[in-house]
């Protein structure tokens, strides 16, 4: 238990850019809205591998560009659902807000983008669904 454990009971351990706003209300934390970096590391999994109890957030993040010329956006564990919808939502699907809940409103724009590329409609975003997707906009970058 460290010293901030001990003297703030209830603690969870995060980063400075894991608390930025999600300024153009997309439901991801992009890099340009980042308040402040977290330098050196990422705190939520050193925490962990400390014993810490963590915010629940996650950092393991990978830039994804949707279309050449455009900022990319940053795909997480916490925020893939979010990031689906933002891209049902691009191909004019209507969900609601973007808010990484899948739910029935996600699951109609789902089954109708399945119809529409002549999928199986099922309403849930499977791989093959998924892959669909984000072939619409995803550009392949050269590593």
């Amino acid at each position: 238990m460290s010293f901030f454990d001990k003297r703030y009971p209830g603690i969870r351990w995060c980063g400075h850019r894991d608390l930025s706003p999600d300024r153009n209300g997309n439901g991801i934390i992009e890099p340009f809205e980042h308040l402040k970096a977290c330098p050196v590391f990422d705190v939520i999994p050193w925490a962990e591998s400390k014993g810490f109890a963590v915010a629940d957030i996650r950092g393991t993040w990978k830039p994804v560009v949707l279309e050449a010329g455009t900022a990319p956006v940053l795909e997480g564990p916490d925020t893939r659902d979010a990031y689906l919808q933002r891209l049902l939502t691009r191909a004019g699907f209507v969900l609601g807000p973007i808010d990484g809940i899948i739910g029935e409103k996600t699951k109609a724009a789902t089954r109708a983008f399945q119809s529409s590329v002549g999928l199986k409609q099922t309403g849930t975003l499977d791989a093959t669904t998924v892959a669909r997707l984000r072939g619409l906009f995803e550009v392949n970058q050269a590593a």
